[in-house]
């Protein structure tokens, strides 16, 4: 993502953007005698970003619109992912006063903003799921819904409580990640399941049967890939369609189910798990009173043939995992009444593909070791009630600057180990000055860290852990005792409420 060049009041608003909800719950006094009003944002870039807004555009205009509306003018400066996540946020706040054409209008300029966001979608980490490294890092920071397809779903989700014709158009304009073709030196896997999740809360508003059908058979329409079966068979069991409309579509997608062939192993490994075979099995017992199963259990048997061929050398098992799932869902549907075929058909020595992906795992290399390594010697209960312990402290920290200064990591896995340390050493050292002191330095690095405009998700992932520690009997920092109210780290602490 770019910088953009903003004016030098950039970051004071821009503070003030995000402080303003927390300032609106409930709505100040203030507000009520009257406020300020910002003129319209400037262009945008193609980052999504507006240039420039200086607060002496702001000014006092007897028919203000509502507070999220100056709020949403205000917001216009924002990284788009952020920016659009803040809007959605916006229109759910009920303590603001929003007609449902002011909360549209918010949610548009929402959908058009996360399509400047840095990531497609949410991923699955295919070569780990340790997110102390490259790949489940942002696995990781993707969960908190920054990325377009996310963002742009939830905008649809959102509208469809509003108008569900407006929030059905806004769901034929999400343009789908590209399909991926997974060869087994791939690290990670686009995750499509926000949308069809946004697709049942648009199907679910509709009130005319017609429409709802129509949503369904065009929804089955957008099916090219494998990788989208599991999430088209939810949404068709969880639909409120007639169980007629139900077998009839069920049906057409197994018609095309067998004939998918997925071209690479990784595909098919990722493809084939259990939540495929409980999704396939759900949606068998979904139709079982019209009894026009069968089409769909040889189907999903056919797909599992035609792509049992080869296999990754890190996933030597595939094959006999998969066997597995069959036989489990043979079991199931025998019990609702359905004949199952042999297992003659399936290929058990599948060809081995070399697999060269692999993920950059922290703290092996370039230092990295002996820094944690450092840190676990530091955090020895024994070590703590030491009366030296505080020395010693003092000189690991000066290694970890020194090492701060000086290695040669990735750049975005030495943000990551960076900001863990921070946080651990921050856990283990007594409250008081040094802690302090700890906790002001890690600030100092987030703020000055280009993370926060190249990837805004792994970035506000460090500040969310600061907020919400995931170790058990972590604190939880109040940051806003150590940062300027006024910069982006101290309004994000006012607005966590909100924001997180």
């Amino acid at each position: 993502m770019k910088q953009v060049e903003v004016g030098a009041d950039f970051s004071t608003l821009r503070t003030v953007v995000l402080l303003l909800p927390a300032m609106l719950l409930p709505i100040s006094t203030a507000s009520q005698q009257g406020s300020m009003k910002p003129t319209p944002a400037g262009a945008s870039d193609s980052s999504g970003r507006t240039k420039s807004l200086h607060p002496s555009t702001l000014s006092h205009s007897a028919d203000e619109d509502s507070e999220a509306h100056k709020l949403a003018d205000l917001a216009a400066v924002l990284p788009p992912e952020l920016k659009a996540d803040a809007l959605i946020r916006i229109v759910a706040l009920k303590s603001l006063p929003q007609s449902a054409k002011q909360r549209k209008v918010l949610l548009a300029d929402a959908f058009d903003a996360a399509m400047h966001a840095k990531y497609e979608s949410p991923v699955v980490g295919l070569t780990t799921a340790n997110t102390d490294s490259d790949v489940g890092a942002v696995w990781a920071a993707l969960d908190l819904g920054l990325d377009r397809l996310s963002l742009q779903s939830r905008v649809v989700s959102s509208m469809a409580s509003i108008d569900a014709m407006a929030a059905e158009d806004r769901l034929h304009q999400i343009v789908m990640p590209m399909a991926q073709s997974l060869a087994c030196d791939e690290e990670t896997r686009n995750v499509l399941t926000p949308f069809y999740d946004a697709a049942g809360n648009v199907l679910n508003a509709q009130q005319s049967p017609d429409r709802r059908r129509k949503l369904a058979e065009w929804l089955l329409g957008t099916v090219i890939t494998p990788t989208q079966i599991e999430s088209v068979l939810r949404f068709l069991v969880a639909s409120p369609l007639p169980v007629a409309d139900k077998g009839r579509l069920i049906s057409e997608l197994a018609a095309r189910v067998g004939d998918m062939k997925m071209n690479d192993p990784r595909t098919a490994s990722a493809v084939l798990n259990f939540g495929l075979n409980q999704a396939v099995f759900d949606a068998l017992k979904s139709v079982r009173e019209i009894g026009n199963q069968t089409l769909l259990l040889s189907a999903y048997r056919q797909l599992v043939v035609n792509n049992l061929g080869s296999v990754c050398s890190d996933d030597k098992d595939f094959s006999e995992r998969v066997k597995s799932l069959l036989h489990s869902l043979d079991e199931k549907a025998q019990a609702l009444g359905l004949s199952v075929e042999s297992d003659a058909a399936l290929d058990m020595n599948p060809e081995v593909i070399p697999a060269n992906g692999e993920a950059y795992l922290w703290w092996e290399k370039n230092g990295s070791k002996e820094l944690f390594e450092g840190y676990e010697r530091l955090r020895d209960p024994t070590e703590r009630s030491q009366p030296e312990w505080s020395a010693r402290l003092g000189i690991f920290l000066d290694q970890f600057r020194a090492w701060q200064a000086d290695n040669h990591e990735p750049k975005a896995v030495a943000f990551g180990e960076t900001c863990e340390i921070y946080r651990a050493v921050i856990d283990i050292t007594p409250a008081g000055e040094t802690n302090n002191q700890i906790i002001k330095e890690s600030l100092d690095y987030l703020q000055s860290s280009p993370m926060e405009s190249d990837d805004p998700p792994q970035w506000y992932r460090a500040v969310y852990i600061l907020l919400h520690p995931a170790r058990a009997g972590a604190r939880a920092i109040d940051i806003s005792k150590f940062v300027n109210p006024t910069s982006v780290l101290g309004v994000i602490s006012a607005l966590d409420p909100i924001l997180k």
